[in-house]
């Protein structure tokens, strides 16, 4: 019975596609730059608008010097300090202060901004970098 629960846990494992991608013998590029996009939307809680601007979002991933890009809604906390008050949260990440530079001005980084103005009431952007 125990090797049908091992061997059944191992295929389940096997089978299971991960979204995680590991290259052995190469570190993985380290995200020393955030780039935090916050956005209030004109229908502000409009569900269409804000799968809309997330769908886009992912396109973002294609650029060059991209490391991840996570979009989603804001968490609604109870806590006083948490604003929440967002529609869209976008966390776009780079190895090197740079790699955003190059980011801001490419077309495909444009074409997206361009996109989703027409359902944008307001956009407040945080660039972090690791010490």
């Amino acid at each position: 019975m125990k090797a049908f629960v091992v061997t059944l846990l191992a295929t389940a494992f096997l089978a299971t596609p991960s979204c995680v991608s590991i290259r052995f013998g190469e570190k993985p590029p380290e995200a020393g730059v955030h780039h935090i996009v916050l956005v209030w939307l004109k229908l502000s809680g409009s569900p269409t608008y804000r799968r809309q601007i997330i769908a886009e979002a992912q396109t973002l991933e294609k650029i060059p010097g991209v490391i991840s890009v996570n979009a989603g809604r804001s968490l609604v906390s109870n806590r006083a300090i948490v604003d929440h008050s967002f529609d869209v949260g976008l966390d776009i990440t780079f190895e090197t202060p740079e790699d955003l530079n190059y980011y801001l001005s490419h077309p495909e980084h444009l074409r997206f901004v361009e996109g989703i103005k027409p359902l944008v009431e307001k956009i407040v952007v945080y660039d972090i970098k690791k010490w």
